[in-house]
């Protein structure tokens, strides 16, 4: 009996909702909830130097709008330069990518790279060429959504060249609902995605462990049918091309910053749910756009992190006992997942710094306390800025606390 030669079968994040064939191209703008998740910024970008973007998948269908955002792709199947899609895949997500570029006039070249057939399988060998020929063509990002069970030498190694070859790659966790590690999305410094629902709960089919990044919109997707016209669907390969979407935007707003740079703020301007800081499920939480564009910088700061706290009640203060005499609070804050400031009163006693919120918390919401540039009597800085999330009390548990100052004492100057 022959042996099957690098035959593996790569599982495309795909989840089958819904079609509606009556939807085209002139009102695919309508109802979007997924854009109001993203917090999609107000913006036109029109820059003049393209973003390129691979999508190693099953190609995309001979259609104007697609192709008008191509540059060039190819056939790894058929070892030819056609890459017409036959199997859909590849056209959903890259529809979802070109009509956010069409949103923001984002410019962008899409490198449509066919490795995937009308039965929706692939192999290693031919994803890992796929990306060989990404770091050819020295495109920017590269998305990939599918899985693969097996943790190759050889796919890692090639993922490992794109990324000294200043590709970021992100990759979509996979559809089995289960605690699972899946290739290349379980990689170091890949950006893995998962999916959450409308309601922002994780998606019934979305994988977790602890290698998840980030999650994105991945239920109830408007995406490109073979047909040309627009279906809904679900699945975290549709999460990956919003992500794909979000490192093409932060490479044209800040192209000085490097991946490492781009991809902690992605996940640092991501909005926390689930357990505070990252988790299994949501990683570091859901992206948002608008945080990413407008508040890059603040999410590269360096803090000292303290351990988080919960079920904080909606008006409490904070005490920060320094062990020196306080000459001036410098900077201090307390911000939302949103980067909106609370009105707050600090006041210095000493060797100590009270903070009170004007205004009450929202309940079961996420701050952030940031202490920065307090100065000593002795004129000495802090020797680490800090940073401490705490999430507030549900309204609907029974509060039964006293308004008394919590302290938290720490050493921060030399």
């Amino acid at each position: 009996m022959k042996k099957r030669k690098n035959i593996i079968i790569i599982n495309l994040c795909l989840i089958l909702l819904l079609i509606f064939p009556n939807i085209t191209l002139a009102n695919i703008t309508l109802t979007r909830p997924e854009y109001d998740i993203l917090s999609i910024p107000n913006i036109s970008i029109n820059n003049k130097t393209p973003i390129k973007i691979a999508i190693i998948d099953s190609g995309i269908i001979n259609n104007k709008y697609l192709h008008s955002y191509t540059i060039t792709g190819y056939n790894f199947l058929e070892n030819n330069n056609d890459y017409t899609d036959e199997h859909g895949h590849g056209t959903k997500v890259t529809s979802i990518i070109v009509d956010l570029a069409k949103e923001t006039n984002l410019n962008i070249e899409l490198f449509p790279l066919k490795v995937v057939n009308k039965e929706g399988r692939s192999s290693t060998n031919n994803v890992i060429k796929a990306i060989n020929y990404s770091i050819e063509q020295k495109v920017d990002v590269i998305n990939i959504s599918m899985t693969n069970k097996n943790d190759t030498i050889e796919l890692k190694n090639a993922i490992q060249n794109a990324q000294m070859n200043n590709i970021i790659i992100v990759a979509g966790v996979g559809n089995n609902g289960e605690n699972v590690e899946l290739y290349p999305a379980s990689y170091e410094n890949v950006i893995s995605v998962g999916s959450i629902a409308q309601n922002k709960n994780i998606s019934w089919f979305s994988n977790y462990n602890d290698k998840i990044s980030i999650v994105a919109p991945g239920e109830n997707i408007t995406t490109m049918e073979l047909d040309g016209s627009y279906g809904l669907h679900g699945g975290t390969s549709f999460s990956t091309a919003f992500v794909t979407f979000e490192v093409a935007l932060l490479k044209i707003k800040y192209p000085e910053l490097n991946n490492d740079d781009i991809i902690k703020v992605i996940k640092e301007t991501a909005i926390d749910m689930g357990e505070l800081d990252k988790d299994n499920y949501y990683g570091y939480g859901i992206i948002n756009y608008n945080n990413a564009i407008n508040y890059a910088y603040e999410a590269l700061k360096k803090y000292k992190k303290w351990e988080t706290a919960l079920d904080i009640p909606a008006n409490k203060p904070w005490t920060i006992v320094f062990n020196d005499l306080v000459k001036s609070t410098g900077n201090i804050s307390i911000i939302d997942e949103y980067y909106n400031n609370l009105s707050i009163d600090s006041q210095i006693n000493e060797n100590k710094v009270t903070i009170k919120p004007l205004q009450n918390y929202k309940s079961n919401e996420i701050y952030s306390l940031i202490i920065e540039n307090t100065i000593s009597s002795k004129n000495i800085d802090l020797k680490e800025n800090v940073k401490m999330k705490f999430k507030t009390l549900n309204s609907t548990k029974i509060m039964n606390y006293q308004n008394v100052n919590e302290y938290i004492s720490m050493p921060i100057w030399d």
